[in-house]
């Protein structure tokens, strides 16, 4: 292979430069923090494992006690357990938010080894470019007078072969320590998004639980510890239920022969989100659950099963209509604490039980927002969300004749839209 003396002297330089220069590895003091902070992230995930294990125990031992009679001890004993449920939701989500600012500690020690290899790369490079340029016109006379030997300049002859490719490679790897170094930034903004969100999380689940502290507070002081009022205090609750519940059916069997169903969206599954992680616990319409109580013939849309504190979405995008709590009015009557959402493709939907709304009148939820979390509040036997759809143009806010402002419109059968 014949090389021109020009670029065979360029060749020669290079491979001068090349054998002194040391590429940049990385700080070894660096990534020996970067590996403390990674053994420190698994403690913390085996940590978070631990804890939701507790949890799923303590869920299982909620619905084991939802099932036995309601009794004060029953429901003092229910109540308690939920809160340490709670408690054992606020040592997670904590254990999750130190874990991630963990990793976005271990995400800046890596972007600034990044930065500082990509530094490096770039030095070498400039210096290697800076030296071809000057040595460009050396002759070849001179650079064969560097060597002892001919048989020592042609091995470094043949070993030149290779440096051009050295320096493409060279460059590529600049592009990919820029492409690395663009992709850390990146995570490290997520997980600064996904620390926010944890945090605001972390403060609803220790208002939750307060609101549940309350609750047993409240109920021992109605009851006074005293079975017989507690049975007393579940009669006068029952008749109040009654007396709303005929009221919202006997204007929504109307409101529902109002619905035109050409106005609607067509039937598909997905249209709306599921609003909760959960089972189905009740369906739509004259379920066998309706049928037990004298006063509750219809069911105006579904329940999901969840335990207290679980997050409830936006099933689609929209504004928030209306917010409630009907037990400021009626204790344990109607829907507790909601909201309602009116969506921009002619529908609207009820979320109801909610042991905290975290969305105000008027604000614009996105789809699968955090509106609020599931609860018991309300004519509820156990935690879970009630969630109604209806057409929007028979929807009003009316008040009711014991449990406040409510909602009321021609309801439509949920699972048309989630399946």
């Amino acid at each position: 292979m014949r090389i021109e003396p020009a670029r065979l002297a360029k060749y020669l330089v290079i491979f001068g430069l090349f054998s002194g220069l040391v590429f940049f590895k990385g700080d070894g003091a660096g990534a020996s923090a970067i590996d403390e902070l990674r053994a420190q992230i698994e403690i913390a995930k085996n940590q978070e494992k631990k804890l939701e294990e507790e949890a799923k125990s303590y869920r299982e031992s909620i619905s084991a006690k939802e099932k036995e009679a309601q009794t004060l001890k029953n429901q003092i004993s229910k109540i308690d357990l939920t809160i340490k449920k709670l408690s054992n939701d606020v040592s997670l989500t904590e254990t999750r938010v130190a874990r991630t600012r963990l990793e976005i500690r271990s995400l800046g020690q890596e972007i600034s080894l990044e930065a500082q290899a990509i530094e490096s790369a770039r030095g070498n490079l400039r210096n290697l470019l800076a030296a071809i340029s000057q040595k460009d016109e050396e002759g070849m006379l001179t650079i064969v007078a560097k060597y002892e030997s001919l048989s020592k300049f042609f091995d470094a002859i043949n070993a030149m072969l290779g440096i051009e490719r050295g320096v493409k490679e060279q460059i590529t790897d600049l592009k990919n320590l820029k492409l690395e170094l663009e992709n850390s930034k990146k995570g490290a903004e997520k997980k600064q998004r996904e620390l926010a969100s944890l945090l605001s999380t972390l403060n609803d689940q220790k208002e939750i639980q307060n609101g549940e502290r309350k609750a047993r507070a409240s109920l021992l002081t109605e009851t006074q510890n005293q079975e017989k009022r507690y049975q007393q205090l579940l009669d006068v609750t029952e008749a109040q239920q009654e007396a709303i519940q005929k009221d919202i059916e006997a204007l929504e069997d109307k409101l529902r022969e109002a619905v035109e169903p050409g106005s609607l969206p067509s039937k598909r599954g997905g249209l709306l989100l599921w609003p909760a992680e959960g089972t189905l616990s009740q369906g739509y319409g004259r379920t066998a659950f309706a049928r037990l109580r004298d006063f509750y013939s219809f069911h105006n849309g579904i329940d999901i099963k969840a335990s207290t504190g679980s997050p409830v979405i936006a099933a689609d995008g929209g504004r928030v209509l209306a917010t409630g709590d009907t037990d400021r009015y009626c204790r344990r009557g109607a829907y507790g604490k909601y909201i309602v959402v009116r969506h921009n493709n002619n529908l609207t939907t009820l979320y109801a039980h909610l042991s905290l709304i975290r969305v105000s009148v008027g604000d614009e939820v996105g789809r699968g927002e955090t509106i609020g979390y599931v609860g018991s509040t309300g004519l509820s036997t156990g935690p879970h969300l009630h969630f109604t759809v209806y057409d929007s143009r028979t929807v009003e806010m009316r008040q009711s004749r014991t449990c406040g402002s409510l909602p009321y419109g021609g309801s439509i059968n949920p699972m048309d839209y989630l399946r």
